[in-house]
């Protein structure tokens, strides 16, 4: 990312942009799980597979120079922490480099286990149009609930989070969100440690004209010292 875009996201995220001079006062939550060597990525028993997870360290020796270790990879997009872009479920859908400069917003969280009617309702008015993300959160059976998420999807957030793979379970319900064009991260961690309001980030490796890729996916958290110092600028989130 360059240092433009990064400000373009600091005047869209805070409303100081070039302002900003520090970033102390910021905690980062790391939502990523690690992209580890596997034997596949998606269990046989659905009818299909995704190719395994393959990590390999080849050393590079030339003469008169120590050796350089140059690590070759193989793997699924779909692998480990992801985005599923809306082209993944729509031949004319975007892909990941379409909408890569878009996956940042403001959290919302939704717990789907034991949400009543009438709470959900009251969340599902939280979401503003394009700019939120949503962390659906929950057990692996409440999390594929397709409770609220029609609702979900008439709000149309800028991104839903999940956090298991649902390429291995509920994988017909949860792709109504990409084909209604909202990208789904998939398999992220830690969501337990996420809260209302946090900045999140989801950086997608930028290959051309694909479904799917691997995701740097983290959240911010203001303290308030930061936000008491930026008081004096407007703050488009409020």
């Amino acid at each position: 990312m360059s240092e433009r875009e990064f400000t373009l996201i600091g005047e869209q995220i805070l409303g100081v942009g070039r302002n900003v001079r520090s970033i102390s006062g910021i905690k980062i939550i790391d939502l990523s799980k690690t992209l580890c060597a596997s034997k596949t990525d998606v269990p046989g028993d659905l009818g299909y597979s995704d190719p395994p997870t393959l990590i390999k360290k080849v050393p590079w020796v030339t003469t008169d120079v120590k050796p350089y270790y140059v690590t070759k990879l193989s793997f699924s997009p779909h692998s480990a922490t992801h985005i599923d872009a809306p082209k993944h479920v729509t031949a004319e859908g975007k892909s990941t480099e379409d909408v890569s400069s878009e996956l940042v917003g403001k959290c919302l969280i939704v717990n789907i286990k034991n949400l009543g009617v009438d709470e959900g309702n009251d969340l599902i008015q939280k979401i503003v149009k394009g700019q939120t993300i949503v962390a659906i959160t929950g057990d692996a059976d409440t999390v594929i609930d397709t409770s609220f998420r029609d609702e979900i999807i008439q709000a149309q957030p800028k991104a839903v989070v999940f956090g298991i793979c649902v390429n291995c379970v509920g994988v017909d319900d949860t792709l109504a969100y990409c084909r209604n064009d909202i990208p789904m991260i998939m398999d992220a961690e830690n969501l337990d440690a996420l809260q209302d309001e946090d900045i999140v980030f989801a950086l997608p490796i930028r290959i051309s004209d694909v479904e799917a890729s691997p995701v740097r996916l983290f959240a911010m958290r203001f303290i308030d010292a930061t936000v008491d110092e930026c008081s004096t600028y407007d703050k488009p989130w409020e």
